[in-house]
Formats: C-alpha cells, structure tokens, sequence
C-alpha cells in the first residue's frame, strides 16, 4: 500500500503542475491518496462521479 501511494503520489503531483501551471496545489495529494484509501460507500461527502465514469 505504501508503494502504491507513494506511485500515485508522484504521478498525481506531476499531472497537477501540469494542468494548473502556478497555481497552488497545496494539500491536493494529501487529500487525493486519504480520499482513494476509503472504502468507497463510507466516504463524506459522497462521491460525485458514478463508479467507471471520468469527468
């Protein structure tokens, strides 16, 4: 599991400094690898997006 957050981690952190040059992204890969961990039907607040579906 600690593998696998530290991958994800990195990947996410690079795609965010790619989508939003500047920008803050502060605490969003924190908050991205706490929120993946949950199982999925005891998340809060729900989740937005039907499961298999992307934005």
């Amino acid at each position: 599991m600690a593998q696998d957050s530290a991958v994800s981690g990195i990947r996410l952190g690079s795609r965010l400094r790619e989508r939003f040059p500047g920008g803050n992204t502060r605490g969003a890969v924190a908050y991205a690898l706490t929120r993946s961990s949950q199982v999925r039907p005891l998340r809060m607040p729900r989740p937005q997006v039907a499961r298999r579906e992307r934005l």
